[in-house]
């Protein structure tokens, strides 16, 4: 199972493609074969089945129970019969239960907005990066109700433990993606020097039960050539064990476009009032309704609809989210002379946007944490402000830069007055444009404080080769202008 979701999608020709169709009979016949261990096993268990099967296997949640990582990780979404199909499809949800009775959660959460934390390490080494955290952020975007992403940076314990601590009974879900496990469960943190930091699951749960988050969805990096760990289910039983009511758990990559699918099914049912169970069941089902993936011999058919699991401790059904009663606004951005954009949107990089470049955002981010300014240099086409526009927009939409995030093109004539009077009239209003034909000198008395954690976007700079007398010191009295840049 390994192989096919971690290396089929990305060499789908020739004998892959033969093994994936002969792994999918197998994954058939497998899911026949425990649906007749568990409900042809004896007259009891046949007997529960049909009288479930009469009354609509849709009033029924399948529950697994068991403390066995190893007995709960079976592919128990596989079980099929002939004239149901896949139970995971019939049951309402399907859930592994750590305990035989679980108790209700009974936490009250905020019904204004849905607030969802993120926690997405990409430590230095030879470590595996993948996860949901670019579909998450624009999946969350497009919900009909006002939702929040928060970014622990750094994605470190420490930091998480923190946070969680001063912003208790407030995240309805956190989301621990692409994180590498090893056989004992652990969880590979970011160490406050990059690098990776194993964390106990148990104590990873103390600090989400300690907050009161009732969902934690867990999604593993992508690890070629590498069988899914043991500790990988650990990790999930553990959590739930420690208090976390209910864990949604990826222990494989979704490819595109499944990860969307998934997420934007999972999060509108949360925020309708489905508690976890019922919404990875819609999700699940909107994976199958729509089965194919993007490969490099174009789209195959995947399957998928049976990586998510579910694992629960504790009953939870949330208070739907409250529509808000205008229409939602996005987040603010500057227009730019060289392209069409709306004044609530920050351009997209390419048809897609940024892909799989969770590395370098991290990266990046790394790098204005230690300096003010960074420069991207390169040869013409290479990425470099597409780059800059993916973090831009996850600066901006995950609340990195509170103080606003404004991008400029050098590609066309720009000089310093005009963005001094972009970034100038959007920060202190159009009053500013009355001063001194928006010169730099009083921008600097008028714009709010600066250490609201703004940040410029500048590209095409390599047009920037000089100014016309008098030049941006003359203008701005020996003031010189700091932006972040893309060359």
């Amino acid at each position: 199972m390994s192989w096919y979701f971690q290396e089929y999608i990305h060499n789908p020709f020739g004998a892959s493609e033969a093994k994936a169709r002969q792994m999918e009979d197998s994954f058939r016949l497998l899911g026949r074969a425990m649906f007749n261990a568990v409900f042809r096993s004896s007259e009891e268990a046949s007997g529960y089945y049909t009288a479930a099967s009469t009354e609509g296997l849709a009033n029924y949640t399948l529950s697994i129970v068991s403390d066995d990582p190893s007995f709960l990780t079976l592919p128990w979404e596989l079980l099929n019969e002939p004239n149901a199909g896949y139970l995971a499809l019939r049951f309402s949800s399907l859930v592994r239960q750590v305990n035989r009775q679980p108790s209700e959660f009974h936490g009250a959460l905020p019904t204004e907005q849905l607030n969802v934390l993120l926690v997405s390490p990409a430590p230095l080494g030879p470590y595996a990066t993948s996860g949901l955290a670019w579909e998450a952020m624009e999946v969350l975007d497009s919900l009909e109700v006002h939702a929040a992403l928060d970014c622990i940076r750094p994605p470190t314990l420490a930091v998480l433990s923190q946070h969680l601590s001063d912003t208790r009974n407030y995240y309805h879900l956190v989301l621990l993606d692409g994180f590498p496990c090893d056989a004992t469960g652990s969880l590979l943190f970011e160490s406050a020097d990059g690098g990776g930091e194993p964390a106990p699951a148990a104590k990873v749960s103390e600090a989400l039960a300690g907050a009161g988050v009732p969902i934690v969805m867990l999604t593993a990096a992508s690890t070629p050539d590498v069988d899914l760990p043991p500790g990988w289910a650990a990790a999930a039983t553990i959590l739930a064990s420690n208090g976390v009511p209910q864990v949604v758990s990826l222990p494989f990559p979704l490819p595109s476009p499944g990860g969307q699918l998934f997420l934007q099914s999972f999060f509108r049912a949360i925020a309708q009032g489905a508690g976890a169970p019922q919404a990875v069941a819609q999700a699940r089902q909107a994976l199958m309704d729509e089965p194919s993936r993007y490969s490099p011999a174009g789209e195959v058919v995947f399957w998928d609809w049976i990586v998510a699991q579910v694992y629960q401790s504790q009953r939870y059904t949330p208070a739907p989210i409250v529509p808000p009663d205008s229409p939602k606004t996005g987040f603010s951005a500057l227009p730019t002379a060289d392209a069409t954009q709306s004044e609530d949107q920050i351009l997209q990089g390419g048809v897609y946007g940024l892909v799989g470049r969770r590395s370098e955002l991290r990266h990046l981010e790394r790098l204005f944490s230690q300096a003010p300014v960074v420069l991207l240099s390169g040869p013409t086409g290479v990425g470099k402000t597409e780059l800059a526009l993916g973090l831009a927009r996850w600066s901006s939409r995950t609340r990195a830069r509170p103080g606003g995030v404004f991008y400029s093109s050098f590609d066309v004539r720009a000089g310093v007055e005009r963005i001094v009077h972009e970034v100038g009239t959007t920060i202190a209003g159009t009053g500013l444009c009355r001063h001194a034909g928006c010169r730099a000198a009083p921008l600097a008395g008028r714009v709010p404080s600066a250490k609201t954690h703004r940040c410029l976007y500048w590209t095409g700079w390599k047009n920037v080769s000089g100014f016309p007398t008098p030049g941006p010191r003359s203008a701005g009295r020996g003031r010189t202008v700091r932006a972040g840049t893309a060359s």
